[in-house]
């Protein structure tokens, strides 16, 4: 009883509740900062995914209107609607 009265030990009327409550708590707030870092790095590769796809697309146009497939209007507003 006397290392109880200098901090010493644990109490008896601990509330394990609490313990466990903290516990869930970080682990929540651990699996919300992965899920963070591995949705940023998707995004990343998703914006590099739709700029390769846009460069292919703006190449095939070039190659089109090289070959007189289409008019440049044509290849303008096409042009203007891949960069928007």
């Amino acid at each position: 009883m006397m290392g109880h009265m200098f901090g010493y030990g644990y109490p008896t009327s601990i509330n394990w509740w609490w313990l466990i409550g903290f516990s869930v708590l970080r682990l929540l707030i651990l699996i919300g900062i992965v899920a963070l870092i591995i949705r940023t790095i998707n995004k990343g590769r998703r914006d590099r995914e739709i700029n390769n796809t846009s460069n292919r697309a703006i190449e095939i146009l070039k190659e089109k209107y090289d070959l007189g497939e289409i008019s440049e209007e044509e290849h303008q507003r096409k042009i203007n609607i891949l960069r928007s």
